[in-house]
């Protein structure tokens, strides 16, 4: 489970709620004297978007409001996250946000790169029930936590056989087969164009071949760009260019994400997926 859930909240789980900005006055008509004079007191327009911590009677927050757009996308409850104090959270007034939609978008917010950061992370949770569009929800939100966490690698951690490694990671958690072709002879009989560009830098190039599932099975192919860095040639691109370079293997972490999808939902798939992984210094 992602930290930034929990099924079994500690004592007091506070409510968020969520409300849809067409029902925001009918709903804060019914809420306490307390909320309504605080928001009022703060200027508070029920706009999407718009976020308050509404106080208990001691004035400490015991609750949170969040305003949604008419159609809640997967995005509005993670502008939330990090507005909220630590502490369990749950979803209330769940008829405004499907609650799959509420648990992505939740986890959405919380996610962090941390790979080089020290210090405690920040310790919110929402609570999840277990049912089959919560899970969907943290299926969804794993793959794009592990694109996310490809592009954000920069290139000098993240390589061909770098890649290639977080390509075998997540095969290995599925049972899925991997074969990882290199070497001049074996690319340049397959792969001359991969061979090609991939001579271009010191880090050799590798294509990367994933299987999954039955042999019978419909056929699924999933190709996705590796180039984990690239000059532009004679470092010909200018310097704003070459900061963002590190998402130049963002298909392949894209088509990644996407095989983790389905491997994790079981789908009744011959799943192949190729990534020729290069660099071109």
């Amino acid at each position: 489970m992602l930290p930034c859930f929990t099924r079994s909240p500690a004592a007091g789980a506070r409510p968020l709620h969520l409300v849809r900005a067409d029902r925001a006055d009918a709903w804060l008509e019914a809420q306490p004297a307390r909320w309504r004079a605080w928001l009022d007191g703060i200027n508070y327009r029920a706009q999407p978007g718009a976020g308050a911590l509404l106080p208990g009677p001691d004035g400490a927050p015991e609750a949170a409001l969040l305003v949604v757009g008419a159609r809640p996308s997967p995005f509005d409850v993670a502008a939330a996250h990090g507005r909220l104090p630590d502490g369990d959270w749950r979803a209330a007034s769940g008829d405004t946000v499907e609650p799959g939609v509420a648990a992505l978008s939740w986890a959405l917010g919380s996610y962090r790169f941390e790979r080089y950061r020290t210090g405690e992370p920040a310790k919110r949770r929402l609570v999840i029930d277990d049912t089959p569009e919560i899970r969907r929800a943290e299926v969804v939100a794993e793959a794009v936590f592990l694109a996310r966490d490809l592009i954000n690698t920069p290139a000098n951690d993240l390589g061909p056989a770098e890649l290639a490694a977080a390509v075998e990671e997540v095969a290995a958690r599925f049972g899925a087969e991997v074969r990882i072709l290199a070497g001049e002879d074996e690319l340049g009989e397959r792969y001359p164009a991969v061979l090609a560009v991939g001579r271009a830098s010191p880090r050799a190039p590798r294509v990367i071949d994933l299987a999954f599932g039955d042999a019978d099975a419909p056929r699924v192919t999933l190709i996705g760009k590796g180039v984990c860095f690239d000059t532009g040639g004679l470092d010909l691109k200018p310097a704003a260019g070459m900061l963002i370079m590190k998402k130049d293997m963002g298909g392949a972490a894209c088509v990644m994400a996407l095989a983790h999808m389905i491997m994790d939902r079981g789908l009744k798939v011959r799943l192949r997926v190729l990534v020729p992984a290069v660099e071109n210094a």
